[in-house]
């Protein structure tokens, strides 16, 4: 079984599983730290309001992993590793019986699971070859929001339009 055979039948599993097994995602990669302040400067509403020296406090721990098409970033009932923004490519975050919606290019996910402090409410899978994702650490977006409770607001407001707009 090749590289990428394995990690496609190892991708299938909840992250829990994949951590006690050992296996790592090989497709990550360090932070880029002032790329990453510039791009969720710029892209990231809820967190555009920051300076870019605030901002430059938790871009070390970002996280950035690439997904070819089809790979799933997230499961549904998965406690999340961190809050998501899509940097590149496009993502599909697929509810229930059916519902989906695109996320794009500065559009975030894994928020509820993080403020509300339950599994993922969404099965979340990249939609073309090289989509780039960003995570920020549990750890480092719950010192962030201690730090500026206006982004908690501002993602607690995204969480009540979303629901909203499903009714």
């Amino acid at each position: 079984m090749g590289a990428d055979t394995f990690f496609a039948y190892v991708v299938g599993f909840p992250s829990e599983e994949r951590a006690i097994m050992g296996f790592q995602n090989p497709r990550r990669s360090l932070a880029m730290p002032h790329e990453d302040t510039m791009f969720i400067k710029s892209h990231v509403d809820v967190l555009s309001f920051m300076d870019p020296e605030q901002l430059r406090k938790i871009t070390p721990d970002i996280e950035h992993s690439t997904y070819q098409k089809g790979s799933p970033v997230i499961f549904k009932g998965e406690i999340t590793e961190g809050f998501y923004i899509v940097k590149k490519g496009s993502a599909e975050a697929i509810r229930k019986a059916g519902e989906t919606a695109t996320l794009k290019t500065g559009d975030f996910f894994g928020e509820i699971s993080l403020i509300e402090e339950i599994g993922s409410v969404e099965t979340v899978k990249a939609l073309e070859d090289g989509t780039e994702i960003l995570v920020i650490p549990h750890e480092s977006f719950e010192t962030l929001t201690n730090a500026f409770p206006l982004i908690l607001k501002g993602l607690k407001d995204a969480i009540a339009k979303r629901k909203a707009e499903k009714k």
